[in-house]
């Protein structure tokens, strides 16, 4: 989807997350990152989920998922950072206040396979 100033989503996205996360460079100097995008609220315009790797947002029960939602002019607003769970990162079909529930695998879960749907509780998600 091209962006008015040239660039895809995803470009002037990455623009934006090297600058957020570059407060962080002396501490992860490595960091690794990956990206996704789905729209979680239904606006037609895609969130931006990025699933830190780096010791220090990784901890015994998997590492952060920021969420991102555009605010406009090649911004985003932090939504969340969900700091309990692994990829795969799956989209629910269920939605709680408009935006739809996640599911995360949790190493550390009790029920081996299972956690309880992440849902948008305003203005974060949470795992209920």
């Amino acid at each position: 989807m091209p962006q008015a100033g040239g660039g895809s989503l995803v470009e002037v996205f990455h623009g934006f997350l090297v600058a957020h996360l570059d407060r962080f460079r002396d501490d992860a100097p490595d960091a690794r990152y990956q990206v996704g995008s789905y729209d979680l609220n239904g606006d037609n315009q895609p969130e931006m989920l990025v699933y830190l790797q780096d010791p220090i947002w990784c901890g015994p029960h998997g590492c952060d998922l920021l969420i991102f939602t555009p605010s406009g002019r090649g911004t985003w607003r932090q939504v969340s950072e969900i700091s309990t769970g692994a990829p795969p990162v799956r989209v629910l079909a269920a939605r709680t206040r408009g935006w739809r529930d996640l599911s995360l695998h949790v190493p550390t879960s009790p029920l081996p396979g299972e956690a309880p749907p992440f849902k948008f509780v305003g203005p974060t998600y949470s795992c209920s």
